[in-house]
């Protein structure tokens, strides 16, 4: 049986908020953000697992007016992307769960690129979701949803800035993998290497890189996946099946 948007919800809602540590919270103000004219942001409340508060305007970024329940988003993915749209939510909602300390304010918790339901077809939108109150339990109170309507021309990366004005880079991936996104094909092989116990002479020998090269490589990895040390990133990379 093909998974229903239903699982996303009971992810939220099976959170124990009684537990929420509000003297340890981690918590942004929504009002504080900024919709920029090509996004349609939201703020949902996950013990209802719902949209409690909107920014933008749907009818000029969709085309259709009274967006303001989660479904009605839900209802507007090219319905050739549900179940995937729907698995990668839910691995990432469990996955950021399990791994509070990746909960970061004003850090995104996971991003794809969706085809959106229009007034005239289907377009590419960069989909984000962000931590607006959370603890040190990894408890998601609030999150912020952004939808940012991508250009016609938009083909292997787009480059703009996000609602607190940092230069991001996003890269199309139309299985929508978003931890797989961020990593080059190079750096991948560098990663596996290192999981199979290579040292950083052995991966420079069998892939005829510098040693300085291959220590490149291993740093930028270990800061994409917010990684502690290479054992981290080993597990990490484990974990959300990178490797």
């Amino acid at each position: 049986m093909a998974p229903t948007f239903d699982l996303i919800k009971n992810i939220q809602k099976s959170q124990n908020f009684n537990l929420f540590d509000k003297k340890r919270a981690n918590e942004i103000n929504f009002n504080d953000l900024i919709a920029l004219p090509n996004q349609f942001m939201y703020k949902v409340n996950c013990e209802n697992a719902d949209i409690s508060d909107i920014k933008g305007d749907s009818k000029r970024i969709f085309g259709f007016e009274g967006i303001n329940k989660i479904d009605h988003i839900y209802n507007l993915i090219k319905p050739s992307q549900v179940e995937s749209f729907i698995k990668d939510t839910a691995y990432n909602l469990s996955f950021v769960r399990k791994n509070p300390k990746r909960v970061i304010p004003k850090r995104n918790l996971f991003s794809n690129i969706v085809e959106i339901k229009v007034k005239h077809g289907y377009e590419l939108f960069l989909r984000q979701t962000f931590a607006l109150r959370s603890d040190q339990n990894g408890i998601l109170y609030d999150t912020a949803g952004i939808y940012t309507a991508l250009p016609s021309t938009f083909n292997l990366k787009t480059s703009f800035s996000n609602i607190y004005g940092e230069d991001a880079v996003y890269y199309k991936n139309e299985h929508l993998q978003p931890f797989e996104k961020l990593i080059s094909s190079r750096e991948l092989e560098i990663m596996k290497l290192i999981s199979e116990g290579y040292s950083t002479s052995k991966i420079s020998e069998k892939l005829f890189i510098s040693a300085y090269t291959v220590d490149t490589h291993r740093k930028n990895i270990i800061h994409k996946l917010d990684a502690l040390n290479t054992p981290h990133l080993v597990a990490i990379a484990k974990d959300i099946g990178l490797i």
